[in-house]
């Protein structure tokens, strides 16, 4: 089970927990809006679920998408919403895009073809540019980059 909590005064002291939504691999963005998007795993595919009023309140899960170990962040600046995950039929590390906060996505494309289950994250950097990197069992941090905003053309290994 998910369960989120809120602090108003700098974690000092928290409210009673929340039930969210039963899955795995949760992730929470925060919108200019002031919107809560929770990201989350459910057998193999990813959802997410949004609130409006802090976390005391869930809406309906929404933006359904496949994938495996999914990782959801926000680029402010142009209020492009991404998500990586791992395709385990490549196997492959996936990224799509959203122009509308996940109500629908951008077709997936290929960051990097691998050799083993991983878990990816993102983020971007201050231009916007994403940015996908995860830990290979080797211990090694593995980093591609999106010269287009919305990732959606070639990825270059940085790193």
């Amino acid at each position: 089970m998910i369960k989120v909590q809120q602090s108003f005064d700098e974690a000092a002291t928290w409210e009673t927990e929340v039930s969210v939504v039963a899955g795995s691999r949760p992730n929470l963005v925060h919108t200019a809006e002031g919107l809560l998007l929770l990201s989350y795993e459910d057998s193999g595919t990813c959802r997410i679920k949004q609130s409006e009023d802090s976390g005391a309140t869930w809406g309906s899960a929404f933006g359904a998408q496949t994938g495996e170990n999914p990782f959801m962040w926000l680029d402010p600046k142009h209020n492009i919403l991404h998500r990586c995950y791992y395709d385990s039929a490549g196997p492959s590390i996936k990224h799509q895009a959203s122009l509308d906060l996940g109500s629908t996505w951008a077709t997936a494309t290929t960051v990097a073809v691998v050799a083993e289950e991983l878990y990816p994250e993102g983020c971007c950097f201050s231009d916007g540019r994403p940015l996908v990197l995860w830990r290979e069992s080797d211990g090694d941090w593995v980093q591609y980059v999106n010269e287009q905003l919305s990732g959606g053309g070639t990825w270059t290994l940085i790193s």
